[in-house]
């Protein structure tokens, strides 16, 4: 059987909605293929203010959340009927715990790395694999709009490198760069008061 990995990417050009992405996928499938790992993703400028930001939280959810839904509506009947694949939700270290300035951002990163644990929960023993990829800062157009510091920040083709190393591994979760993604990792496990407190000092001037 021959193994076919597609990368999608979900945006929102002017007047289109997530819904015409996951039409450029279906009906993909041919006899003796299997799809494997398709990276539901999005991506999404993010707004300046804080008025802004509120006003696009429901765009993002849209995008990162609902069109990624959207795409595994079309690709999980196919991959259910073959017994086999996988699925790999492109989320974001912005969904470990809230951060400032991600007010439309950090809640669609968190609802996807939540459906990513759904997703394996109930789709592993079925024989479909599931991953997520939760990147920190990627320096890509997007991130390059960004008007705070970007710790660590990655070339994209380490970035890629990270993923593929990770699919070969059979890992649940890429993370990366791990410099960075650890003390997010770490700063997890706080208390409120403390979390608060830390992210407060590492964040304002």
């Amino acid at each position: 059987m021959k193994r076919r990995v597609v990368a999608i990417s979900l945006g929102c050009p002017a007047g289109v909605g997530p819904e015409v992405a996951v039409l450029h996928i279906d009906g993909t499938m041919s006899d003796g293929e299997s799809l494997e790992v398709p990276i539901v993703g999005a991506k999404l400028a993010g707004s300046k203010t804080l008025s802004r930001q509120i006003r696009a939280l429901r765009e993002h959810m849209e995008v990162n959340y609902l069109g990624a839904t959207q795409l595994l509506e079309v690709v999980l009947p196919t991959l259910l009927a073959a017994g086999c694949g996988h699925v790999s939700l492109m989320a974001s270290v912005a969904g470990y715990r809230g951060l400032p300035k991600a007010l439309a951002y950090g809640p669609t990163k968190a609802a996807l790395n939540n459906l990513a644990e759904i997703l394996y929960l109930d789709l592993h023993d079925r024989g479909l694999g599931v991953s997520v990829i939760n990147p920190g800062f990627v320096d890509t157009p997007m991130t390059a709009g960004n008007d705070f510091a970007m710790p660590a920040l990655m070339q994209p083709d380490a970035a890629a490198r990270a993923i593929l190393a990770g699919w070969a591994a059979g890992r649940y979760e890429m993370h990366f760069p791990r410099r960075f993604t650890l003390l997010m990792k770490l700063l997890r496990h706080l208390g409120e008061r403390s979390y608060f407190f830390a992210v407060r000092r590492v964040t304002q001037p």
